[in-house]
C-alpha cells in the first residue's frame, strides 16, 4: 500500500513540474509557416522569426521573414534581445533540421515565455519548395517589418 502511495505521489509531483512550464511545445510545419509569414506580411498575424543556428549557417541562407539570429546555446543569456512580451508574443524559431529549434523551445518555456513555437529546419522548408535568402537580401525587407511591427505596436495599444 505505501510503495503505491509513494508512486502516485512521485506521479503526481512530476505532473506538477511538467504543468509548471506555462507555454506547450508546438511545431509548426513549412506550410504553416509559409501561411503565417504571409499573414504577418498583411499584418493579420504578430510574431518574431528567429534562426537559432550558428552565424556561420545563418550566412549560408535564411528563410525570408527571418528577423534574427541568436544561436540556442545563447538563448538562456541573450532571450531578452528578442524584444517581445514573454507573456503575450509569439515567437518561431528554426535552425537545420528543428533539433536546435526544439532545444530552444524548451528553453524559452523553462524561461516563462508562453507562445513559442517550433518552426522545424532549413531542411524541412526547402524540401517544401520554399526558398531560402541571404541574410543581406532579407535584411532588405526590415524597414517594411519595422513599420509593420510598429502597426501590430499600434493595434495592441487600441
Amino acid at each position: 500500500m505505501y510503495r503505491r502511495f509513494q508512486k502516485i505521489a512521485v506521479l503526481v509531483v512530476l505532473l506538477t513540474v511538467a504543468g509548471a512550464r506555462v507555454g506547450i511545445a508546438q511545431s509548426l510545419d513549412p506550410q504553416t509557416l509559409q501561411t503565417w509569414i504571409a499573414e504577418r506580411d498583411s499584418g493579420k498575424r504578430h510574431f518574431i522569426l528567429v534562426d537559432v543556428r550558428s552565424a556561420y549557417e545563418h550566412q549560408q541562407g535564411v528563410i525570408p521573414g527571418t528577423d534574427t539570429l541568436i544561436p540556442y546555446s545563447e538563448l538562456p543569456k541573450r532571450h531578452q534581445e528578442l524584444g517581445v512580451d514573454p507573456k503575450k508574443d509569439t515567437v518561431v524559431l528554426y535552425c537545420r533540421t528543428g533539433h536546435r529549434a526544439g532545444i530552444g523551445q524548451r528553453i524559452l518555456l523553462d524561461l516563462g515565455y508562453k507562445y513559442v513555437f517550433n518552426g522545424l529546419g532549413i531542411m524541412q522548408w526547402t524540401s517544401a519548395g520554399y526558398p531560402l535568402i541571404s541574410p543581406q537580401e532579407n535584411n532588405k525587407e526590415k524597414p517594411q517589418k519595422a513599420t509593420h511591427m510598429q502597426r501590430m505596436d499600434d493595434q495592441k495599444m487600441e
